[in-house]
């Protein structure tokens, strides 16, 4: 027979919450910084970087 899991408490929920938060908050903001780099820098924008700019992207989505 399944055991009965309980409810977290509240405090976890929040600990968690906050936690996921800081997280979206520091990914989309660092994914922010580098796409800025890349759009400033000219001298960046080359073929090769595109796959950074793609990862800065989709990781951004992903934060979101």
């Amino acid at each position: 027979a399944a055991a009965i899991v309980d409810e977290p408490s509240t405090t976890a929920q929040i600990v968690f919450g906050v936690a996921i938060l800081l997280a979206g908050v520091t990914g989309i903001t660092g994914n922010g910084l580098a796409l800025q780099a890349l759009y400033a820098c000219k001298a960046l924008r080359s073929p090769k970087h595109y796959l950074v700019l793609n990862l800065c992207v989709t990781n951004a989505l992903l934060c979101v």
